[in-house]
């Protein structure tokens, strides 16, 4: 069993009667959702990062390469199962894939880091559990890090987990790092929440941190 499936567990009681307050998309080139997710519910958070080989952290294991025609038929079924059928077709957020969760914050070439990202979760009684990377079909590496919550993991599920001090670094300097691009998916109650981080913009600051407040994760100014 994969690491994404053992991430999933039963739903957990909701902290507030709403999940999303919608999406607010700025003109084309720039898109930002001032929204949040309720860290209330998931059973585990994935955060992944898009990098270039040169750049993955040594000692990172890799996992099988990713495919995306086989991930989409994955949701596809499995929304058809669940009975959302609405959500089993391409083009719901991107063009051509099949998306069965909701992206809740957009920021589509703004400037985002995850440098409070990890002191958030904790917060929240999400602890690292898993980390691991793989190759996407374009060439490109996705870094994993996986966040599953002390309360609602899965049996067996080791929180935290201890990484090797040279992991740790470099996953604190990708952490800090200024991102494009970053999309958070409230994918349901049963199911882990995923953040994608992608464009790498080195050498600059970031213009906004994801952290929470409240028990909600939300962009933030830097401190």
């Amino acid at each position: 069993m994969d690491m994404e499936t053992q991430a999933r567990t039963r739903p957990a009681i909701r902290r507030d009667g709403g999940r999303t307050e919608g999406v607010t998309r700025i003109h084309a080139d720039i898109s930002v959702a001032n929204t949040s997710l309720d860290l209330g519910y998931p059973p585990a958070v994935m955060v992944k990062m898009v990098l270039k080989r040169n750049l993955v952290p040594a000692g990172i294991e890799f996992t099988d390469p990713i495919k995306a025609k086989e991930r989409d038929a994955e949701h596809k079924a499995k929304a058809k199962a669940a009975g959302d059928v609405g959500k089993a077709y391409q083009g719901r957020h991107r063009p051509g894939r099949v998306d069965t969760g909701e992206q809740v914050i957009c920021v589509k070439q703004g400037s985002v880091s995850a440098d409070f990202l990890r002191r958030a979760l904790s917060a929240n009684d999400f602890y690292l559990t898993a980390v691991y990377a793989a190759e996407r079909e374009d060439g490109k590496i996705v870094l994993t890090i996986i966040y599953a919550h002390d309360e609602r993991k899965p049996a067996g599920v080791e929180t935290p987990i201890e990484l090797d001090a040279n992991v740790q670094s470099a996953l604190r300097d990708l952490s800090q790092m200024a991102w494009a691009n970053c999309y958070v998916w409230d994918n349901g109650d049963d199911k882990p929440a995923t953040i994608n981080f992608s464009g790498m913009l080195l050498g600059q600051k970031p213009k906004q941190v994801l952290s929470s407040r409240g028990g909600r994760l939300q962009l933030v100014d830097p401190a």
